[in-house]
């Protein structure tokens, strides 16, 4: 799959992913996660977060951590999300400056998702 591709396709999941937590009431934010792996599936107790906290929460992928992998949380979040550099994401959402970010278009992704907590 293109580079492209993928972040077009990672794009469209976080959308629809924020627009589904939003219809549910849930608050979108920056700067904390929001959810917690307990049960067998990723909640948010209470009902606060991020973009990536509100894909985990739709799509449930399993926590690889609860079966004792070591890996790195750069690693694991690239794996669990099919997209290189999710940190560059992490910092557009949060507003942090670009020089914290090495993937200008993640970081740009990021700032998109921004955009649309606030703005719907």
């Amino acid at each position: 799959m293109s580079e492209h591709k993928e972040l077009a396709d990672f794009k469209e999941r976080v959308v629809d992913a924020v627009r589904e937590a939003k219809s549910k009431g849930y608050m979108l934010l920056a700067g904390r996660w929001g959810v917690m792996w307990h049960g067998g599936q990723w909640i948010s107790p209470d009902k606060q977060c991020c973009p990536l906290g509100a894909l985990l929460l739709k799509e449930q992928p399993e926590y690889l951590n609860e079966h004792g992998l070591s890996i790195p949380a750069k690693e694991y979040f690239e794996a669990l999300f099919g997209v290189p550099e999710v940190f560059s994401f992490i910092s557009g959402v949060d507003g942090h400056r670009l020089f914290n970010a090495r993937d200008l278009n993640m970081y740009k992704l990021g700032q998109e998702m921004r955009e649309l907590m606030k703005n719907g």
